[in-house]
């Protein structure tokens, strides 16, 4: 990251001017109207390197603050794609074909905010956008015997900031064309993964050039390969019995053969658990595949092996000590970069539950029953060894309160603006929502936990959310407890329809527009320093260097300008405190201002 300090300059309005002719062919089938509007944009794809060329069949996908929905687009033989009938705005493009690395136009990086498109009406712009060969990881999936392993699932990994927490965890990557997940065998529903074949290799493409962690394991994503079935390791002693059984040996008093259906006492249950290249068992023991622009690595092998697992077992139960029948029980794996379910089960008549095949680590119990709206939650350390985790459920509670538009043009609908309660770590949950033609609402059944509490969705035309205030403080940014017991009551979401901005040109020292670095705007208040907050934007100017932060709260503001910025990084409170440190512009913002802040980088 690169801070620059910035200077204030004149206000001045400009427009983007019209890109060159598209020449030859028309996008026969992928010009599109996606609204009433005069404006057009208009390209090409071409292929990346020192030869471009067309690049057929890529995705290109259009997004603007009054579209109501992304606009997709195909582009035709000559690579050429369009959008008609659109209204004056600022849109964004991004362009994904299989094996290709995704971008956004005018992006530094894969995943980089990319440049707006401003159009008048009217007026048509006409881009050129390119996409690169994604690189490709390679290999082969062995046992501990050497022999391959089919039908595992392979996964590519890397750190990135988390949109949920703000810190860099190691997370799964998104390879393909729109979204899709595309592997060397059959398209898959998993990002960045693929299945071994018969011959136990793996082949992963599309990746974006960086650092990588080769991640495999037998279980598909959505659950063990061996379901809930309880594997056992048959023990030399075992088989040395069944050989003596087969040849008519008696084996006398203390070699007795088991009961049918009984199992040694000695033998131990067994699962393949997720493992990293070349064999680590940890994460941080796992080697580093450096991967550049368009690179293939081939030989990342990985090993596989049996290690001894473990049962959970124990009662769930209601706040008065009564059995809970057919709870869902989950063993959670708490530190996976998507929290991941390993086993589920539900508790029979008793209360009672067991989740057999459960490798060494330390895991979440999280147990949850509907519609009583009891949940609970246990943390467990497992190393081979059974061990009970019984626990007592706790009774959901009731968030209640009313919707308000406070403004001076007509209100929509209340069901136009429902709310939405979201807890801040992963859990089983059963809440439900119900809310009236009036604008009260109510969530039941909500688990203990953290949450923020805020509106679902895009808020309705012309208006924006002013706050969301819960016990006396916003509760749409910064995360407020939910205790056990603890009804929350008198819960006012407010919308307001004048919305504040910041607008204004991004300069060079020499006076020429700096399309190039990236705007953060955030909250010169350290409590707003979350993730996804709604005073943290990062904003790309266009290529006039002009640029807007639209319906921003009230409140005093720092902007700082990046030369580059790691997708999601401005959700990490290190990284604008680092921005503050560096002599930032500040700016308040009242309710409805509309403020120019014009920005000169290279010194005051």
């Amino acid at each position: 990251m690169t801070v620059m300090t910035l200077t204030r300059a004149l206000a001045v309005a400009a427009t983007v001017a019209s890109g060159t002719a598209l020449s030859g062919q028309q996008a026969r089938d992928v010009a599109r109207a996606v609204t009433s509007g005069t404006a057009q944009i208009a390209g090409t794809v071409m292929t990346g390197g020192q030869t471009p060329a067309p690049l057929r069949r890529a995705t290109v996908v259009l997004t603007g603050d009054q579209l109501p929905d992304r606009v997709v687009a195909v582009t035709d033989d000559a690579g050429a794609f369009a959008f008609a009938s659109l209204p004056a705005d600022r849109y964004s493009l991004s362009v994904s074909k299989a094996g290709y690395v995704p971008m956004n136009y005018g992006s530094k990086r894969p995943g980089g905010s990319g440049t707006p498109i401003v159009v008048a009406a009217g007026q048509r712009a006409v881009v050129t956008m390119r996409l690169f060969r994604g690189g490709v990881i390679s290999g082969t999936v062995r046992d501990g015997l050497g022999r391959s392993l089919p039908d595992v699932t392979v996964t590519a990994l890397r750190y990135a900031v988390s949109f949920q927490t703000g810190e860099r965890t190691l997370q799964s990557v998104t390879v393909g064309s729109a979204g899709q997940v595309v592997n060397n065998f059959a398209p898959d529903a998993f990002p960045g993964t693929a299945m071994t074949n018969d011959r136990g290799d793996y082949r992963i493409y599309g990746l974006a050039p960086g650092e990588y962690i080769v991640s495999a394991s037998a279980r598909p994503p959505m659950g063990s390969s061996l379901s809930s079935t309880d594997v056992h390791q048959i023990t030399a002693a075992e088989v040395q019995r069944a050989q003596q059984l087969l040849r008519g040996s008696s084996l006398g008093p203390a070699g007795d053969a088991p009961v049918a259906g009984q199992r040694s006492l000695g033998s131990s249950r067994v699962d393949y658990v997720p493992v990293y290249h070349p064999g680590a068992m940890a994460r941080e023991d796992a080697a580093t595949i450096a991967l550049g622009p368009s690179e293939e690595r081939s030989g990342v092998d990985v090993l596989l092996r049996l290690v001894t697992t473990a049962s959970v077992s124990g009662i769930v139960s209601a706040p008065d000590g009564s059995p809970v029948y057919n709870a869902q029980v989950s063993v959670m794996d708490p530190v996976a970069a998507n929290t991941r379910v390993f086993r589920t089960t539900r508790s029979n008549a008793d209360g009672e539950f067991t989740i057999p095949g459960i490798p060494p680590g330390r895991y979440q119990v999280q147990a949850s029953s509907y519609p009583d709206g009891l949940s609970g939650m246990t943390e467990v350390a497992l190393e081979g060894q059974d061990i009970s985790a019984s626990f007592v459920l706790s009774p959901g509670v009731t968030v209640s309160g009313r919707v308000v538009f406070d403004g001076k043009t007509p209100a929509p609908a209340f069901s136009a603006a429902p709310p939405y309660l979201r807890r801040q770590a992963w859990a089983l949950s059963g809440q439900r929502f119900e809310m009236s033609p009036d604008g009260r609402f109510v969530f039941s059944a909500v688990a203990p936990g953290t949450y923020t509490l805020a509106i679902n969705g895009r808020p309705p035309a012309g208006w924006v959310l002013r706050s969301s205030i819960v016990n006396g403080a916003d509760g749409s940014d910064v995360a407020f407890d939910i205790k056990p017991g603890q009804n929350v009551e008198g819960v006012v979401i407010t919308l307001t329809d004048r919305p504040a901005e910041i607008s204004g040109v991004l300069q060079s020292t020499a006076g020429e527009p700096a399309p190039d670095y990236v705007l953060i705007v955030f909250s010169a208040d350290k409590r707003f320093w979350v993730p996804r907050s709604r005073r943290t934007r990062q904003v790309r100017p266009d290529l006039d260097g002009r640029f807007i932060a639209r319906d921003m709260p009230a409140g005093d503001y720092l902007i700082a300008a990046v030369t580059d910025v790691e997708d999601g990084q401005w959700n990490d409170p290190a990284f604008l405190a680092a921005l503050a440190a560096s002599s930032p512009i500040p700016i308040t913002l009242v309710e409805g201002d509309k403020k120019v802040q014009n920005i000169r980088i290279g010194g005051r």
